[in-house]
C-alpha cells in the first residue's frame, strides 16, 4: 500500500484482529458481530508512517514527536480505517497526532 500521512497525521498498523465471541460471568454469549470496529479494536498499534508536522499559526512547521516502529496508545474512537486490498490481515489507522496518548517502551 502506497500511502503517505498529511501534515499532522499519523498511520498505525493495526494488531491482527482478535475479535471473539465472549462469554459474560454469569454465561451469556455475546457475539462478536454486536460490537463495531471501534469497540473492538484494541487501543495500542505500531506507527507505520508519520507526516511532515503540524504548521503553525506562524508559519513554522512543528516536527512529528513520533516514528515508524513505535507503538503508542491511542483514542481508540479516533481516525478512519483503511484495508489494504493486497493484505487484508492488516488494517490501518490514520489519526491526528494528538489522538495519540502515550508512547510505549
Amino acid at each position: 500500500m502506497k500511502i503517505k500521512p498529511a501534515r499532522g497525521r499519523v498511520i498505525l498498523r493495526l494488531p491482527r484482529d482478535e475479535r471473539k465471541d465472549e462469554i459474560t460471568e454469569s454465561g451469556i454469549l455475546i457475539p462478536k458481530a454486536t460490537k463495531s470496529d471501534a469497540e473492538s479494536r484494541k487501543d495500542y498499534a505500531e506507527v507505520y508512517a508519520v507526516g511532515e508536522g503540524k504548521i503553525l499559526s506562524n508559519g513554522i512547521v512543528l516536527p512529528m514527536e513520533y516514528e515508524p516502529g513505535q507503538w503508542v496508545l491511542f483514542n481508540k474512537y479516533a481516525g478512519m480505517q483503511v484495508i489494504d486490498a493486497n493484505d487484508p490481515d492488516h488494517k490501518y489507522l490514520i489519526i491526528r497526532d494528538t489522538d495519540i496518548e502515550a508512547v510505549i517502551e
